[in-house]
């Protein structure tokens, strides 16, 4: 095989998009309180939502060597990424700040702008782009002792959720590191010629991650304190085999017709769901408590609830496209324009999240 072949089977690679599609259909389970309705499943889906943000972490931190090699080197890369992110943040911190307002969950209109407060889910965003900076700034794909240092910086701050966007998170920098020193070239080689070797590691991984959980009494990464050493080596770990476990799930999933294309297609659309997600389950959730509603009958709407919460964002998506509402999802090309030695290569994309 020719390097450009072999080049072009490594772009076309479904799984990544696939552990994508697992990870943030995760976070809207998690969200919707769906799996409550199951009182076994309860304590199971908090064990599971700690390695979710994980997982996109891992993905996003693959492709972070290509992006920056392709994009004008590190700081090129930085300014479209931040850019991105930021803007995507603040798109949505509005909405939903709007939103919460009107349901009367914010008592001044004020605090509708108050962008430096970690809100819900979306503290994600600018932490992503705190996290990329670092990243690409340490490079650990080039000098492997800077990986040990966000490993590090990791473990020290697991557990803490300050109350401001950027901080809140960064112990989730290790596995957009660990991501980043593998890079996308050799993760996808592996995926391809060792599937095998991949879906035994996540069959190892199951019963090590309830083992884990079960004995160490891991946190997840924002519990709401500094965790100490010996709990975040547990998390951590928990965390490192529920990655396994993912991509595990992609491989066999990647090779069911329909079912991997479908998923690998909502993986092309991460970042929608993710930043939508919770405005479609919060109104929802409010529709339901309006409603008289017998108890069978409100599991049976919860489960809608949580079915259109991924399908509504998906839906606004497709339809930003065709309604000159891009804006939505990534910043126009013209307000890179006013960042001095912007270059069209620098332009947005939709592969940050």
């Amino acid at each position: 095989m020719t390097t450009t072949s072999l080049s072009t089977r490594v772009s076309r690679s479904i799984e990544l998009d696939i552990a994508r599609a697992i990870a943030v259909i995760g976070v809207v389970v998690n969200h919707s309180g769906v799996l409550s309705l199951v009182p076994e499943m309860q304590e199971a889906n908090w064990e599971l939502s700690a390695a979710r943000l994980p997982v996109i972490c891992f993905v996003i931190g693959l492709f972070i060597p290509g992006g920056v090699a392709k994009k004008g080197g590190a700081h090129g890369y930085i300014r479209r990424r931040v850019m991105f992110l930021l803007w995507v943040y603040v798109i949505w911190f509005l909405i939903q700040a709007t939103l919460e307002y009107f349901a009367r969950s914010r008592s001044s209109p004020l605090s509708i702008f108050a962008l430096w407060e970690s809100n819900q889910h979306l503290w994600f965003l600018p932490f992503v782009a705190v996290g990329t900076a670092l990243v690409v700034l340490l490079r650990p794909w080039e000098k492997r002792w800077t990986l040990g240092l966000l490993i590090a910086l990791s473990l020290a701050t697991w557990g803490w959720a300050p109350p401001y966007v950027g901080a809140d998170g960064i112990a989730n920098v290790a596995f957009l590191a660990l991501g980043a020193a593998l890079g996308k070239e050799r993760a996808v080689m592996i995926l391809r010629t060792r599937p095998g070797s991949v879906l035994a590691a996540g069959i190892f991984a199951v019963p090590a991650f309830i083992a884990c959980w079960l004995r160490l009494d891991p946190v997840p990464a924002r519990d709401g304190e500094i965790a100490g050493i010996p709990t975040a080596l547990a998390s951590f770990l928990s965390c490192l085999l529920g990655i396994l476990i993912a991509f595990a799930c992609a491989v066999v999933l990647a090779r069911i017709p329909g079912i991997g294309a479908a998923l690998a297609w909502v993986g092309r659309r991460t970042i929608a769901v993710y930043v939508a997600h919770m405005a479609v389950l919060s109104a929802g959730a409010n529709a339901i408590g309006v409603l008289n509603l017998t108890s069978g009958a409100r599991d049976v709407a919860s489960i809608l609830v949580f079915i259109l919460g991924v399908l509504v964002p998906l839906a606004l998506y497709a339809a930003s496209e065709h309604a000159r509402m891009r804006w939505l999802f990534q910043p126009p090309t013209s307000l890179f324009n006013l960042w001095p030695g912007f270059r069209r290569r620098d332009a947005p994309g939709t592969d940050v999240l």
